[in-house]
């Protein structure tokens, strides 16, 4: 299904794998870079629709609008180009992190002013809701991303999923434009052959890892035309093992190839666990699933499990619900959290269950309920919090 079939206009083609090359394309300015990916974005949702990117960066205890671009859509009080930030504005952004969060969550985290922004922006443009992404590209940069949708019905699975992986692109080029400085380690041409730029480079996939990973982002391309753009979209990871972006440029001579940037995320340093180690079991406890943890890092899902199964264990905790629960409680910025009230007392006992790790049959069994009356609950659960995954409800507070 198109997504502008979820925003209630006409039908085109989901391009996205135009917007994750717009993510990448070279451009002489951040701010032109912006506009470049919104416009992308803005040729798939629509021309009426609404889109919004804040880009914020934090030195010494201040915070300044690095970037921001919005469509269709008005800026939130007191952003202006280099404006600085209220203390209320920064500790907003550092709360929210984690993956598709929808207004009527991440606006309570807001000061006032914001909070009535997201509300005025939603009845203004009569949206059924104000959806956010939150990211931390570098140490020091925040990142918001803004859509809106009309048609909560429409909005299906498949859309939530491709903006998901949106975002997760959108923050490695951030990276890549603010950290990595687009420093070359190896150039993958189309015919397999590979240059090594940097005979210093540490850690460099081998040149068949880096080929295969220039394969799948070419079918990905060859797909957009072919197939459904979620499918075309899930083909382009954002990470070649967890640590490299392939990005394609075009020569004098006008030959495309990819170069191999060093561009790994941004993880919390941990004694006991290795750079890739650290970074699964920080996205995980942002509340992303195995497959969006796979796809941010270039990995298969049944490794991610894998990592985390170990990882508990060796940490001592009884399962990986028990560590990403312990690790989401003592990080400094939650995933997200939830209002008790909003929830019946049955659902609050399922999300009890469901964050210690039981399965809905286990859950059905101590509560001596069906199956399908736990799944009812733990699908309300998730459409009461916003929460897309069974994760995203483990880690929440």
């Amino acid at each position: 299904m198109s997504v502008l079939q979820a925003f209630g206009s006409e039908a085109v083609p989901s391009d996205y794998i135009s917007v994750i090359e717009a993510c990448y394309a070279p451009s002489l300015s951040h701010q032109a870079w912006a506009h470049g990916v919104l416009g992308a974005l803005q040729a798939v949702v629509g021309p009426r629709e609404t889109l919004g990117l804040v880009l914020v960066r934090e030195r010494e205890h201040i915070a300044t609008l690095e970037l921001s671009e919005f469509s269709n859509l008005r800026p939130p009080p007191g952003l202006t180009p280099r404006s600085t930030l209220e203390r209320e504005q920064l500790e907003c952004l550092r709360k929210t992190s984690g993956s598709l969060v929808p207004s009527q969550l991440f606006a309570r985290q807001m000061p006032a002013n914001w909070a009535a922004w997201t509300r005025q922006s939603v009845a203004e443009h009569r949206l059924d809701e104000l959806w956010a992404a939150f990211a931390r590209p570098t140490s020091d940069l925040r990142l918001m991303l803004l859509f809106g949708v009309t048609d909560p019905s429409a909005f299906a699975r498949s859309q939530r999923d491709a903006y998901e992986r949106i975002g997760i692109h959108v923050e490695a080029a951030l990276r890549l434009r603010f950290a990595a400085r687009e420093r070359a380690s190896a150039v993958v041409r189309l015919d397999g052959h590979v240059e090594r730029m940097d005979p210093a480079a540490l850690g460099l996939p081998k040149a068949s890892v880096l080929v295969r990973g220039m394969r799948g982002i070419e079918r990905a391309k060859r797909e957009r035309d072919v197939a459904s753009g979620e499918r075309a979209l899930r083909g382009w990871p954002a990470l070649v093992e967890g640590n490299w972006s392939l990005v394609e440029r075009t020569d004098p001579r006008g030959q495309r190839a990819y170069l191999a940037m060093l561009n790994p995320p941004v993880a919390h340093a941990r004694r006991t666990l290795g750079e890739r180690e650290a970074a699964i079991l920080d996205l995980s406890s942002k509340g992303l699933s195995n497959i969006h943890v796979a796809y941010a890092l270039g990995l298969s899902p049944s490794y991610v499990s894998s990592v985390l199964s170990a990882t508990a264990t060796r940490l001592g905790y009884k399962g990986r619900a028990d560590l990403l629960r312990s690790v989401a409680t003592h990080q400094a910025e939650p995933s997200r959290t939830v209002s008790v009230a909003e929830l019946t007392l049955a659902e609050r006992k399922v999300l009890e269950l469901v964050q210690q790790g039981l399965s809905n049959y286990q859950i059905a069994c101590a509560r001596g309920t069906a199956e399908r009356t736990v799944a009812n609950q733990v699908a309300a659960l998730m459409r009461k919090t916003g929460a897309n995954s069974r994760r995203a409800l483990i880690v929440m507070r």
